[in-house]
């Protein structure tokens, strides 16, 4: 499901126009990146929490020319679906 099928299905089942559907996606996308561009966690009860972890720095080597390369450190975001969602998932 891409982000304008899901805004039609959210318009569809709340009677919301889609423009005002896509505006709160995009805004909670948006607030979500920010919370986690700024260090902290997104946690939606019932669904679950994003998170960032920090990659440490490491050696990787490219396939094509043998050449060998360094990984600089960097974050990474991390989703841990609720228990609700994982046994939906099953």
């Amino acid at each position: 499901m891409n982000t304008t099928e899901m805004v039609a299905e959210i318009a569809e089942k709340t009677g919301y126009p889609k423009t005002q559907v896509r505006t709160v996606l995009d805004v909670f996308m948006q607030k979500t990146v920010d919370a986690l561009a700024s260090g902290d966690d997104v946690m939606i009860y019932g669904f679950g929490k994003f998170s960032t972890v920090r990659a440490a720095a490491r050696k990787a080597r490219i396939l094509q020319t043998n050449e060998e390369i360094v990984l600089a450190a960097h974050n990474r975001v991390k989703f841990k679906a609720a228990p609700t969602v994982m046994d939906r998932v099953k």
